[in-house]
């Protein structure tokens, strides 16, 4: 674990110092699939979100640095359990995530523009939770409320948490699509540190 750390920040550290030729605007948008992690008495679901925000671009072929912040908004279900006298509930937190990528371009295989070609990267994140819901129940007996933040005992969940994603996308040079896998470092609950985020997502840069 220590050394994918420092490898990570050693790359970081190259995209923040090269003489980057292209810089770019850019805005992103996509959707995500995130649940969180199991825990033996509970069975957590899918839930669908997505993402907006502003990224901008350092390109030096082949690698790219994209710092950017977005609004992400994510969750998770959590399917009845008699066992445990639990019902149907869902998660959903708002979120400020404050990104930080770093990519290298394979190829350039020209299929779409001149210099196009596939990259795969890594990013780091920290989210700051602006907001959440909790919702329990089914259909017209469903009830919601805000999530409270916080590390006391009627906390829901902590205001901050970061992560690590992993993609593949590809250089289309106005519009690039991605897809990738996210996966939380810390944990969501005060309670629990094994309630960590997880998921897929995809989407769009276009590059203004």
């Amino acid at each position: 674990m220590r050394f994918k750390i420092r490898l990570l920040l050693l790359v970081t550290c190259y995209c923040l110092h090269i003489h980057a030729q292209d810089k770019r605007w850019g805005i992103q948008a996509g959707l995500n699939r995130f649940t969180i992690s199991d825990l033996p008495e509970f069975h957590y679901t899918y839930l669908t979100g997505m993402h907006l925000g502003i990224v901008r671009s350092y390109n030096k072929y082949p690698f790219t640095f994209t710092p950017g912040v977005l609004y992400v908004k994510k969750g998770a279900g959590r399917d009845v359990n008699e066992k445990y006298a639990m019902q149907e509930n869902r998660f959903i937190l708002n979120c400020l995530e404050f990104k930080c990528a770093a990519d290298i371009q394979l190829c350039k295989c020209n299929l779409m523009l001149p210099g196009s070609g596939p990259r795969i990267g890594i990013e780091p994140y920290f989210d700051y939770n602006i907001g959440g819901e909790v919702i329990d129940g089914f259909g017209d007996y469903a009830y919601s409320r805000d999530m409270v933040f916080g590390y006391h005992d009627k906390a829901d969940g902590v205001r901050t948490s970061c992560g690590v994603k992993f993609y593949i996308s590809m250089n289309c040079e106005v519009v690039e699509p991605y897809v990738g896998y996210d996966i939380g470092i810390t944990g969501l609950s005060k309670k629990d540190n094994s309630l960590r985020n997880m998921g897929v997502y995809w989407g769009l840069i276009v590059n203004l």
